[in-house]
């Protein structure tokens, strides 16, 4: 189990505060904690390639705007 001190560092410490804030929202949301045992291997790998997808788009669809916003000064 992992202590719940600051790392001292700000940007960990952010992000440690986003994922609990993340989990407390889920757990409200789904009444369920990412230790639940109903789902199989296949079902939890299903959810993690579903969220690496969403996080591809989110990234191109930045990469995107990044090059308008570069491209539109020049």
């Amino acid at each position: 189990k992992l202590v719940d001190e600051p790392a001292g560092d700000s940007l960990v410490d952010d992000v440690c505060a986003e994922f609990q804030a993340r989990s407390r929202k889920g757990q409200q949301e789904y009444g369920q904690k990412m230790t639940r045992q109903d789902l199989s291997l296949a079902d939890w790998l299903r959810h993690m390639k579903e969220e690496m997808m969403d996080g591809l788009l989110y990234a191109e669809a930045s990469l995107r705007w990044l090059d308008r916003v570069e491209n539109d000064g020049k």
